[in-house]
């Protein structure tokens, strides 16, 4: 008996880094999303996500809501 397993990893640390250019959330999301499904990966990896910065020296991680 086999067991196929289908892992993908993903490193988003420069995904929105163009010079003097921030896309949106929601224009990173639209880009990597059909990326995501067409892989159809059991698991995902998502190293080095940015979060966002709140007041302070603390971050939200608005792309994990």
């Amino acid at each position: 008996m086999s067991i196929n397993l289908r892992i993908a990893a993903f490193n988003l640390e420069n995904l929105d880094d163009k010079p003097g250019q921030r896309p949106t959330l929601q224009e990173r999301i639209d880009v990597m999303r059909p990326q995501l499904v067409r892989l159809n990966a059991d698991i995902l990896c998502l190293q080095e996500v940015n979060g966002q910065p709140l007041p302070g020296d603390s971050r939200i991680f608005i792309e994990l809501r």
